[in-house]
């Protein structure tokens, strides 16, 4: 939690964007205590919260709809980056 404060304080999101709470603990570990601890800050701090869907493919799920993201894919990267930067773990 700590982590995700001091990350949210220097970014100063309008949105947050998580992985979906899996109480069936269906899935990574990581996953579900990164949601978790990004759930429980952005709901203290008003912060809009968007969960990503879990992977109901693996279920039997076949998607119909798609997005078009080309005009934004530039931002998606940059954005995707993020993750690999180190000193938000320091």
């Amino acid at each position: 939690v700590k982590v995700t404060e001091e990350a949210i304080k220097l970014y100063q999101p309008d949105l947050i964007i998580t992985h979906a709470p899996q109480p069936e603990k269906y899935g990574h570990r990581d996953h579900e205590v990164c949601a978790i601890a990004v759930s429980n800050v952005a709901t203290r701090k008003n912060i809009p919260l968007w969960y990503s869907a879990p992977p109901v493919f693996l279920r039997g799920f076949e998607p119909n709809f798609f997005v078009d993201i080309t005009s934004v894919i530039e931002e998606k990267i940059a954005a995707m980056n993020l993750n690999n930067q180190k000193h938000l773990c320091n």
